[in-house]
């Protein structure tokens, strides 16, 4: 067994980590239940020592009396003891299988994802930093991570069990990502980024469901994600151009864990909207306010849960301010987060490889009058009283977008 401590990380150079770390669910009980309990060995030894000194006591008292009474209750209780560790094992065993929950390590800390249902969806269970984590130990075949035993840190004291093999070929990747976490904020401030992979799985995501692109607004100054936008032009399919952000959800948002798991609500999410087809995307264009306020608009709505530290969702209203309209040749002064188009009411997710699902939002303008009545009602009364039944979804969005 080897340990890697917070107290002393050695130092580790020339590592290289393209893609967060992502674990399969243990496939044998038995062989998890085991390794959780050869591990409970060395993770409190001094109760262990503990419970050895009360044994070898009460089989010395019960021979001096010539009885084994005490002995038989000391040994009762140091079983029902160890009983409950077992059960608690198993209960978490069970709860790992039947949510399909998988262990992630990566810069954030060691993350805990269940499988929301069949086609995948994968929402964030929790989420142990590294700076709350107290060792991790390394066997042959499987991987303990020790949190800190503290009121203020939640699950305080739990054991995080990851089954490998050659578990330590893995030492100086987390050694690395956990030295990394623990770095003062200037040394390791940067850019967050998808990784290479998961870019990719994003704009093929984008591709099916939203339509090919070629172009692409790239970010030339980021402060925080590099926040691109896929200009997907109109086709025979679709009269219209759409815009989707991608780089907003390599970021995740601070979204309670109550919220995130009653809902099954994925911690990251990229911005679509929808142009008339005629819309002017030239770079000349572009630099006219005119042309420009849809692209502000996404950018501003996709950093805003980074500002805020916060987290935005399906029928969460935002605006630039009190009496401020979006562009100055449009009454609109608020957007709402719906599902993409024309299906308001059907979320999209793409879900990557690496454990994390991407939700997909549509910015639908508001003006003030639609926004107070989605105060009074619901999204989804503002959405019928816009669209009237039977009407043309995409014909109505397109001519808001030109009035």
């Amino acid at each position: 067994m080897e340990k890697l401590s917070h107290k002393k990380l050695p130092y580790v150079k020339g590592v290289r980590i393209e893609e967060d770390i992502r674990f399969d669910i243990p496939q044998s009980r038995l062989k998890f239940l085991g390794r959780a309990l050869y591990d409970n060995l060395f993770v409190f030894p001094k109760a262990n020592i503990f419970y050895a000194i009360i044994l070898v006591t009460a089989a010395i008292y019960d021979l001096v009396h010539s009885e084994f009474n005490i002995l038989l209750v000391a040994f009762l209780i140091l079983l029902i003891l160890k009983g409950s560790l077992f059960f608690l094992m198993n209960r978490q065993y069970s709860s790992f299988k039947e949510s399909g929950i998988f262990p992630v390590i990566s810069k954030d800390g060691v993350t805990q994802v269940a499988t929301y249902d069949e086609c995948g969806r994968y929402i964030t269970v929790s989420n142990p930093r590294w700076i709350d984590i107290e060792a991790v130990r390394f066997y042959s075949d499987f991987i303990s991570v020790q949190i800190k035993d503290r009121k203020d840190i939640q699950d305080g004291g739990r054991l995080i069990y990851i089954m490998v093999e050659d578990a330590l070929r893995f030492k100086d990747q987390i050694a690395y990502l956990w030295a990394e976490a623990l770095k003062n904020p200037e040394e390791k401030a940067g850019l967050m980024l998808y990784s290479e992979n998961e870019e990719k799985e994003i704009e093929d995501y984008i591709s099916e469901h939203f339509g090919a692109f070629e172009n692409v607004l790239h970010e030339i100054v980021s402060p925080d994600v590099h926040l691109d936008i896929a200009m997907i032009p109109a086709s025979e399919d679709r009269n219209y151009i759409t815009l989707c952000t991608i780089g907003a959800g390599a970021c995740p948002m601070n979204i309670g864990d109550e919220t995130r798991i009653t809902y099954g609500l994925p911690d990251r999410a990229e911005y679509v909207v929808y142009l008339p087809a005629d819309w002017k995307l030239d770079d000349v264009s572009l630099k006219d306010e005119r042309y420009y306020w849809p692209f502000r608009m996404l950018k501003d709505t996709a950093r805003l849960p980074i500002w805020t530290e916060s987290w935005l969702g399906y029928g969460h209203t935002i605006g630039p301010g009190e009496g401020k309209l979006l562009t100055e040749d449009r009454p609109y002064n608020s957007v709402l987060l719906t599902c993409p188009a024309p299906d308001f009411d059907t979320m999209r997710y793409a879900d990557l490889s690496s454990g994390k699902s991407v939700s997909f939002y549509l910015i639908h303008t508001l003006t003030s009058e639609e926004l107070d009545y989605k105060k009074e009602t619901s999204t989804s009364d503002l959405i019928d009283k816009i669209y009237s039944e039977n009407c043309d979804v995409m014909e109505v969005f397109l001519n808001r977008m030109k009035s």
